[in-house]
């Protein structure tokens, strides 16, 4: 019977991974492209909502906050899909150059976003109506959005494929995202709990993240493909 690998094995290959030459400076790179991203964008908006109401045209403000929100969005998809294809191969230690990464995030930037954004509002409905239907829906679906970026699948081939992989190891698959989510995020915390003004650097550590959450998908994706 195919068994998940357990938590410490991942953990374990997770961070040799991280550590290793080739891959450590990719790593910090990208962390600290993803660091100043979310600081720039958090600037700009503030400076948007904060602009006094007469220095500019109404509709000028409006427009320029449109367009910025259009940018953003469209950089989320772009960045979430390099991130994940990236994570992806360094997971199973066959890494491509950068600018395959970024050819496969300008195909696949708008699904990965329209997943994403579709997953976000499951789990939103699931909140409103109780915990529990959040926190079902958000294990059952939560690899779509990897599935758009890394296969460039549509939202609903996507979310199909998630409840196929986490079926029959919904509880396993919860506790390890929940750990995976613990140990990356901490580091984060403790800088922001320090500084509050610092909590953008939380962001440098999502590509760690997301090679947890990468190392348990290949998993589950061999036991699918082997179980067929």
């Amino acid at each position: 019977m195919f068994k998940i690998l357990p938590i410490k094995t991942v953990i374990t290959k997770t961070f040799k991974l991280i550590f290793k030459k080739e891959y450590l400076n990719k790593f910090i790179i990208i962390g600290v492209t993803l660091s100043l991203a979310n600081y720039l964008s958090n600037f700009i908006f503030n400076y948007f909502i904060n602009l006094p109401t007469n220095q500019f045209p109404t509709f000028i403000v409006v427009i320029s906050l449109l367009l910025f929100i259009f940018l953003y969005l469209y950089f989320l998809g772009f960045m979430l899909s390099f991130v994940y294809n990236f994570c992806l191969d360094v997971s199973a230690e066959s890494l491509q150059d950068i600018k395959s990464y970024i050819n496969k995030a300008y195909k696949r930037s708008f699904p990965t976003l329209g997943t994403t954004l579709i997953f976000g509002l499951i789990v939103f409905a699931g909140s409103i109506l109780l915990f529990v239907p959040s926190v079902i829906w958000g294990v059952k679906y939560f690899f779509a959005p990897i599935i758009s970026a890394t296969e460039g699948k549509k939202t609903k081939e996507a979310l199909k494929e998630s409840k196929t992989l986490v079926k029959g190891h919904f509880w396993q698959i919860l506790f390890r995202l929940i750990v995976f989510y613990v140990i990356t995020s901490f580091p984060g915390i403790i800088i922001s709990s320090i500084n509050s003004n610092l909590s953008f650097i939380q962001t440098f550590f999502l590509p760690i993240t997301y090679l947890f959450y990468m190392v348990l998908f290949n998993n589950l994706r061999y036991k699918n493909q082997n179980s067929k």
